[in-house]
């Protein structure tokens, strides 16, 4: 059931952001998204650690739709700060924007790889834990700045452009 929630936030953001009236609507509206999300915050966890709802009843409908609204606050409020303060560019986010499909199909196999060579040492798993993670992320950086960005059949198929 969870996936199904979450898929249908995914399409109502899609929704909601694709529309040009959202952004000025969520703007004017923004006075009253964060009271209510504070509220319903507020609600949500006393009613929680008091007392549960009974399953079908009222109390538990009423329960579902405080939280339901909070959810949805805190979606608006996030889309709005987003739009506040995440609306620029530059040569940073350029690259690590291109670089993001190349690291998704990359990650897995050299991880595994790493994980492979370091795995029967003798070391402690925070250790093994951060070799794992820095080793790998150099790697990938490593192969897709000098090998995946120059040549162009490699730019092809991991859909890059030009």
């Amino acid at each position: 059931m969870g996936y199904y929630i979450l898929f249908m936030t995914f399409i109502f953001g899609y929704y909601f952001l694709s529309s040009p009236e959202f952004k000025p609507a969520l703007v004017s509206s923004f006075k009253w998204i964060l009271p209510i999300a504070l509220s319903t915050s507020v609600i949500y966890i006393v009613w929680f650690m008091i007392a549960f709802p009974k399953e079908n009843s009222i109390q538990d409908i009423i329960f579902y739709a405080v939280k339901t609204v909070n959810c949805w606050s805190w979606i608006l409020v996030i889309f709005y700060l987003g739009n506040l303060y995440l609306t620029f560019s530059n040569n940073f986010l350029k690259y690590t924007s291109e670089a993001s499909m190349p690291f998704y199909v990359l990650h897995q196999p050299i991880i595994v790889a790493v994980g492979y060579f370091i795995y029967e040492l003798s070391w402690p798993i925070s250790i093994k834990a951060f070799v794992l993670i820095t080793t790998s992320f150099i790697l990938i950086m490593l192969l897709y700045h000098f090998v995946i960005r120059n040549v162009k059949l490699l730019r092809s198929l991991f859909g890059l452009k030009g």
